[in-house]
């Protein structure tokens, strides 16, 4: 149960939709000339492939409850009241993290290095919108897998940063999932790089 599971190559459909939506795009409400539409699916199509999407997923047992937050079996405390509401019937916790690795990072700062910033806004809305998908990837996997235990995950999850939920804990998340060996790294200030690096938490519950 405590063990880390690693996926080294996630394979999504790229959520364009979902992407158009991030650049502020609303189907039947905004006009879009061919030669844009042209120009966004290609950076569309180039941002799927410069991103290396890999991911890792870990179950951890609850082990105590205090008033504002839980104590997990790691021994690591989540000082957090929406964390602690969201987990009230949760035995265990799923921690999930994503990367789309370096490169399309690397590719989004050279384009506004030189100043292309049009393109690049593209690159970044892809890059986020296909980790947030890999991520839901990680959850559907785990679904499958607790369903046959007559467990499921609860509907909502929370990432750091969020609510009462600090970003200082990234720092056990970090460590918890041993994001290091996604080529993830902290910065002091708690900020995953490279960017388009995200971390979840989610509770584990009995059907």
């Amino acid at each position: 149960m405590n063990s880390i599971s690693f996926f080294d190559s996630i394979r999504i459909d790229v959520p364009r939709r979902r992407i158009y939506g991030r650049l502020g795009y609303r189907k039947g409400k905004t006009v879009l000339d061919n030669s844009r539409r042209i120009d966004i699916e290609n950076a569309i199509d180039e941002a799927e492939a410069l991103i290396r999407l890999r991911g890792c997923g870990r179950r951890v047992a609850v082990r105590n409850r205090t008033g504002s937050g839980v104590v997990l079996g790691t021994g690591d405390i989540i000082e957090s009241g929406d964390v602690a509401r969201l987990l009230e019937r949760s035995a265990e916790v799923l921690l999930m993290g994503v990367t789309a690795g370096k490169e399309i990072i690397d590719s989004i700062r050279r384009d506004a290095e030189r100043g292309d910033l049009t393109h690049g806004v593209v690159l970044d809305a892809a890059a986020g919108e296909i980790a947030d998908a890999a991520l839901e990837w990680i959850v559907r996997y785990y679904g499958h897998e607790l369903s046959r235990e007559s467990r499921k995950l609860t509907p909502r999850r929370f990432s750091a940063g969020y609510g009462d939920f600090g970003l200082e804990n990234q720092k056990w998340i970090h460590r918890a999932l041993d994001l290091d060996r996604l080529g993830v790294s902290l910065t002091p200030a708690f900020m995953l790089v490279p960017e388009k690096s995200v971390t979840a938490l989610a509770g584990i519950e009995s059907i």
